[in-house]
């Protein structure tokens, strides 16, 4: 898969305009494109500090129609030893109805089905761990929006291994709903909510939920929480999603039930957070993917401006108790972006972590083309 993605990546460099879609309506099309993120962070304790950086993300997408209702994305990450991310054919319906192939992400949750461009925060909050990264799978969408006023939403679908963990004798499979409900109240005044529920098939397995608690670059993971001899999980979450203009609000609960052998285990985690932008910019709201979007500031640096500014707070709890030598995790997270450019963002976040140490201040400049 490492070969296959330099074979990749060499091909989109040399491909002729690389970084520019090809116009017109004829077929097929495409778009190059990518991302690069920086992070550097400090472990403040009582009587050290600590500091480490990394390239957290370094990625080339391709993508485009083959027909007019058939779409394609094949995005291969360099960081996290490389691995495939996006990889699909999609046949659009409606605008609002599809349906996918491909190495996708389940239909679960809100910030999890937030690109990583567009999250308020550095890292997602703790309820993470209970959601699937990408698999091989297909994937039904159906949507309605009606009057322009409201819509409605529902995706389901089956789902195997990540495409790198593909193998004959693997046993294991998600089935995942979601549906969710979006009333627009006026320009930049909506709420949004949803449930989704999920049910994976493992067959005598090992899972394991841990989290490094808002802070990829911390060496410390907190709850890692083993359960042996596995047969299924079921999952259920809610969420919903506010915003009036320059403010925003976001919350989900997820509950996570594991099915082994000798015990059954109940797990649940949530967070809360809120957004402001102090350049009364504002999130842009994306009905095709009822989730939030790309900004655009209304001042950029490009032009002359000074970019958008938000400041952002969370708190986020995981609750394992119900395993024995187990218990609870709590953060709270506060945050400052400077949007510079749709493009073009440098992030500030501190993370404290209750009853615990260490806090951490952590940077991000990312961006993507």
């Amino acid at each position: 898969m490492k070969t296959a993605g330099i074979v990749l990546a060499i091909g989109l460099i040399c491909t002729p305009g690389a970084l520019h879609a090809k116009k017109g309506k004829s077929y097929p099309t495409w778009k190059i494109g990518g991302q690069v993120v920086l992070d550097k962070a400090w472990f403040l304790y009582d009587k050290k500090s600590q500091t480490d950086q990394e390239i957290r993300r370094a990625r080339l997408f391709l993508k485009g129609a083959l027909f007019k209702k058939l779409s394609y994305e094949m995005e291969y990450s360099f960081t996290g030893g490389g691995v495939w991310k996006d990889l699909y054919l999609r046949y659009h319906f409606t605008d609002l109805s599809s349906i996918t192939v491909g190495n996708i992400k389940e239909p679960f949750g809100l910030e999890a089905l937030t690109s990583s461009k567009y999250n308020t925060f550095m890292e997602r909050a703790l309820p993470d761990i209970f959601i699937s990264d990408r698999k091989v799978g297909v994937l039904g969408t159906y949507g309605v929006y009606g009057k322009k006023s409201y819509l409605w939403r529902i995706a389901g679908g089956l789902f195997t291994a990540p495409v790198e963990e593909l193998r004959s004798d693997n046993k294991a499979y998600t089935v995942a709903a979601k549906t969710t409900f979006a009333k627009i109240l006026g320009k930049k005044h909506l709420l949004h909510t949803g449930v989704s529920a999920a049910y994976t098939h493992l067959d005598d397995t090992r899972v394991k939920f841990s989290t490094r608690a808002g802070a990829h670059l911390s060496k410390t993971k907190y709850l890692n929480t083993k359960v042996k001899h596995t047969d299924d999980i079921q999952r259920y979450g809610v969420e919903a999603y506010y915003q009036y203009k320059a403010f925003s609000a976001q919350g989900e609960y997820i509950y996570t039930g594991v099915t082994s052998v000798k015990h059954d285990y109940g797990f649940f985690g949530w967070y809360f957070q809120t957004g402001y932008f102090l350049t009364h910019d504002a999130k842009r709201y994306k009905i095709k993917d009822g989730a939030t979007g790309r900004l655009e500031p209304k001042h950029p640096l490009n032009r002359g401006g000074t970019g958008a500014v938000e400041i952002a707070a969370r708190i986020s709890e995981l609750d394992m108790s119900d395993k024995p030598d187990e218990g609870k995790l709590t953060t709270y997270t506060a945050g400052v972006n400077w949007y510079m450019t749709s493009r073009l963002r440098m992030m500030l976040n501190i993370v404290k972590i209750e009853g615990r140490e260490p806090k951490t201040v952590e940077m991000r400049i990312q961006y993507d083309f």
